[in-house]
């Protein structure tokens, strides 16, 4: 058996019960005490905030049949019919589903004639503004100068979209979101009136996820009363909609300002393996940092919609940290958004948002004091200054000793810097090696093993590695290409990816020797460019020569005929 909804069934009847629009009500309700009625209004405003509502407690008041002051008093025959659904001379109108001009003539045609019961036909027109254009001039001039009998009542969240001729022969009114708190106060009366148990937090999360419109508040309350027979609690909202525990904010946050990517990433892992949703824990995160930007200004933290325990743990956390960092971070992680809306990779805009929050910001080095060398040994090179991350000249190379072997110990001592040097010249590029260490060196190639497949091809797919190996070129002083793996951990490589040289290098003697054949056009130019970036000539085949031109014809020597 069916049951009315709740927000139906608590849905306002009078000025006084309108939530949080008290500058439209009082307009509306001292406009009635003075008789001074308009024939046309605007109701603007988001979903959810009481327009509808509004419109329909208007036509009772113009039409109440009560002697007394306080209209509508919802127990006159006329107040009664339009909370039943039955008054003739209301009605409503969809625009959505009326959207042309021979809909608003017809309306124009029966406009003529006058009530059957009550004092105005009333008619409410919602969303307005998805009539054509040519319905509004349709309707302009009965609009301008309707009869006396009638009343129009205009509906719309998106008053932009509304010809300015029609707003100006209206009185516009517009419905703003109703506070968090005034939408706590009213599920806690509905719970009480319908015998709910709902803690306290509970009633704060919904409040705080319906984001200003109440009849989201209420639906949704009226959706928890179906999830469990022992009240509602914080765990059930969460669980409906999806929301993380405060408590994974809270360690995430705490990731972030102590500069622990192994735990921030072991985080994101966690709430992609649960099915989480990554923009809903984006979205509390950045109200948790705008928590902790509050509490290190000094703000009062009972605004926000936390229980208290975790106002406290935030106000800690805020502590410790510095302004700076917290303004950076809520910028990043407000960046990350858009690409959580958009990008084919779930989780990427939030890891490279948490890498780059959560790296320590470098600080330029000193210079090195050289040490004094004994009389009989040469004085050993000092080691060199790390340049400063605003230096936007080229890093100096640290060349090894000539003739030397390049190791997989000289890549990984230089790592770092590397990383560092990477960074000006190409920032997605660092951030994906971070998630990346060398793995091997053949010869003058190194070899870059990465922890995830999709990190690897993101690599490759924007051709970094060039850009990479002439940084590591620099660094150790002589050409070196690069390649790119999984680590061993992920699986062995389905196929082994060619090595990215530098533009001055030669190609590299591991490369599969030409075949006869294949000697003519391997000393092509621009073959050999191709070769040096990894590719191989797999066939030849030969230009078509072009045809001999046929033999002049000797003109006949008629003298001897």
């Amino acid at each position: 058996m069916t049951t009315q909804a709740l927000y139906l069934k608590w849905r306002s009847q009078t000025f006084e019960e309108v939530i949080g629009q008290e500058h439209v009500t009082r307009t509306l309700r001292h406009a009635l005490e003075r008789g001074k009625i308009a024939h046309a209004y605007l109701f603007c405003g988001p979903r959810g905030t009481g327009k509808t509502s509004t419109a329909r407690i208007l036509a009772k008041a113009v039409n109440c049949l009560s002697e007394g002051e306080s209209k509508p008093c919802n127990h006159c025959d006329v107040c009664v019919a339009i909370n039943e659904g039955r008054l003739l001379d209301l009605i409503e109108i969809d625009a959505a589903s009326n959207t042309g001009v021979d809909d608003v003539r017809e309306l124009r045609d029966k406009i003529g004639f006058r009530p059957g019961v009550a004092r105005y036909k009333v008619y409410i027109i919602d969303e307005v503004h998805m009539l054509s254009n040519a319905a509004f001039n349709a309707l302009l001039k009965t609009l301008e100068e309707p009869p006396a009998h009638v009343i129009f009542i205009l509906a719309t969240t998106e008053p932009q979209r509304i010809l300015p001729t029609v707003i100006s022969r209206c009185q516009r009114f517009d419905f703003r979101f109703v506070p968090t708190s005034e939408i706590r106060d009213h599920l806690r009366k509905i719970a009480e009136a319908e015998g709910m148990k709902i803690e306290k937090e509970a009633l704060e999360l919904i409040a705080a996820h319906a984001g200003g419109a109440v009849r989201d508040a209420v639906t949704l309350l009226d959706q928890l009363t179906a999830y469990g027979d022992d009240g509602i609690t914080a765990q059930h909202v969460q669980d409906i909609l999806g929301l993380s525990s405060m408590d994974t904010v809270g360690d995430f946050a705490e990731a972030v300002l102590s500069h622990d990517l192994s735990a921030g990433l072991g985080i994101i892992g966690r709430l992609v393996d649960q099915g989480a949703q990554l923009r809903q824990f984006n979205s509390d995160l950045l109200e948790y940092l705008r928590g902790m930007l509050l509490a290190k200004a000094g703000g009062d933290l009972r605004l926000l919609p936390f229980a208290p325990d975790v106002r406290r743990r935030l106000a800690e956390q805020a502590g410790r940290a510095e302004l700076s960092d917290l303004v950076r971070a809520a910028r990043l992680f407000s960046e990350a958004a858009q690409g959580l809306r958009t990008g084919l990779q779930p989780q990427l805009p939030l890891e490279l948002a948490l890498i780059e929050a959560a790296s320590k910001p470098t600080a330029p080095a000193a210079p090195p004091r050289p040490a004094p060398a004994p009389a009989s040994r040469p004085a050993p090179a000092a080691a060199p200054a790390t340049p400063t991350p605003t230096r936007a000249a080229e890093p100096a190379p640290q060349p090894l000793a000539a003739g030397g072997e390049l190791t997989l110990d000289d890549i990984r001592a230089r790592w770092a810097e590397i990383l560092r040097q990477v960074r000006p010249l190409q920032m997605d590029a660092e951030a994906l090696l971070r998630s990346a260490q060398p793995a091997a060196v053949e010869g003058n190639v190194v070899i870059v093993a990465f922890k995830t497949r999709f990190h690897k091809e993101r690599f490759e797919s924007q051709s970094y590695g060039a850009l990479v190996s002439d940084v590591i070129g620099k660094m150790v002083g002589r050409p070196v290409g690069l390649r790119c793996q999984l680590e061993a951990a992920s699986g062995a490589e389905p196929r082994k990816p060619a090595a990215v040289a530098p533009s001055h290098a030669k190609a590299s003697a591991a490369a599969p020797a030409a075949k006869p054949a294949d000697a003519a056009a391997a000393a092509d130019p621009l073959v050999q460019s191709l070769v040096e970036l990894g590719g191989r000539v797999r066939r030849v085949t030969p230009r078509a020569s072009e045809p001999e031109e046929p033999p002049a014809l000797e003109e006949p020597d008629w003298d001897e005929q």
